[in-house]
């Protein structure tokens, strides 16, 4: 690890980090963590602490956690990454997120590799007890030069959710307060990364997740990050996530969006 960071959200907490900045939305952006390197026996991570509070009419109190570990092997590469938010207020108002996710990248340095993953998700803010998805999936890598990649992956899930909310979507047009759900769904993402310029770096990746029984009825979710390097100690990253869901089980829950800005503090 040749290189450390301090990475700052924007107006929201503030942590530390070893060469990986962390990930601070509840949507998993798996492939920003990505690394193809030629060597082998490689290790790199980070583990970030944010605390904030502030006091106005009702006092808001907000903690994050996350790290992240990267392990590649001659053959395969190794990730683990973990997330968790809790913000409380004085009237007992608690919103709480946060996911564990296990991936290998079995054969990593072929043009065609294979990926076995485990996520274990919840957020409670939007009604999410838990989410469990296990599945696997093919990694093409279409182009990489030293300036940008190119790659498309697709492959199968299991995907058990359970939510709770005032109202709830079923199949059947019926409401309720809890429901379960159990399916099988194709995941395939396209990602891109390169360098526009000297000092500004760009990252985009598409998923679309859709049951086999209702593929045109998908899960799309898009992320964009644009790095701007101010000098060779600060740099500015913006990141904006959508999320639009076609079969929501809770109504009014389409689309949903985040926004976030931070500093790097690079030392």
């Amino acid at each position: 690890m040749k290189s450390s960071y301090l990475f700052v959200p924007f107006l929201v907490t503030i942590s530390s980090a070893c060469f990986v900045p962390a990930s601070f939305g509840q949507i998993l952006n798996i492939e920003r963590f990505r690394f193809e390197k030629d060597t082998s026996n490689f290790w790199t991570g980070n583990v970030g602490l944010g605390f904030s509070t502030k006091k106005q009419q009702n006092q808001v109190t907000t903690l994050n956690l996350n790290s992240n570990l990267v392990y590649l092997s001659e053959k395969h590469g190794y990730l683990n990454i973990n997330y968790g938010k809790l913000i409380k207020t004085t009237q007992q108002k608690v919103i709480s997120e946060g996911y564990t996710h296990w991936r290998v990248n079995l054969f990593r340095a072929k043009r065609l590799s294979y990926e076995p993953f485990l996520q274990l998700q919840y957020d409670l803010g939007r009604g999410l007890q838990i989410r469990e998805l296990y599945g696997g999936s093919l990694r093409f890598r279409v182009k990489s030069t030293p300036k940008y990649s190119f790659s498309i992956n697709s492959g199968g899930m299991y995907e058990h959710e359970i939510w709770r909310g005032e109202v709830l979507r079923f199949e059947s047009g019926g409401d309720s307060t809890k429901a379960e759900t159990y399916f099988f769904k194709n995941t395939t993402n396209v990602s891109f990364r390169g360098d526009i310029s000297k000092n500004v770096n760009v990252f985009m990746v598409t998923y679309y997740q859709a049951r086999f029984t209702s593929f045109f009825k998908p899960r799309v979710i898009s992320d964009f990050q644009l790095m701007i390097n101010i000098n060779k100690y600060f740099s500015l990253n913006n990141q904006f996530v959508a999320t639009y869901d076609a079969l929501p089980l809770v109504t009014g829950n389409n689309f949903v969006y985040t926004y976030n800005m931070s500093i790097i503090v690079k030392f």
